[in-house]
């Protein structure tokens, strides 16, 4: 059985550095690994990047960067390869998935 990975990224966190303006600071990212069955799992996670030592001539504006840039700069940081391993979709059970329902928690408060 074949595996894919799909890497996203789920928000970003900017700040000013500097002369620089919106830098991406932190990243939440997300792999999803999906097996042949369909089964999939997935893990997530958050870095910062460095950016002690930004470079005006390669410095990219957030309005210009995509998806892919943002997760290259997420697998810089992180150790795909364990990430990746330690995703096993094959193992999901679809029924016992199938079988989990939803709960709903309510919290009480009482003022003092």
């Amino acid at each position: 059985m074949a595996t894919t990975y799909a890497w996203d990224i789920q928000q970003v966190e900017l700040v000013s550095t500097g002369n620089f303006n919106q830098v991406v600071h932190r990243c939440f990212w997300k792999c999803t690994a999906t097996a042949d069955s369909g089964a999939k799992k997935e893990q997530f996670g958050v870095i910062d990047l460095d950016i002690s030592n930004l470079d005006p001539a390669t410095f990219k504006t957030f309005d210009t960067l995509t998806t892919d840039d943002i997760v290259a700069w997420v697998k810089s940081v992180v150790h795909t390869t364990s990430v990746e391993a330690g995703l096993h979709p094959e193992s999901v059970s679809h029924s016992f998935v199938a079988e989990v329902a939803p709960v709903t928690v309510q919290a009480e408060t009482t003022s003092t």
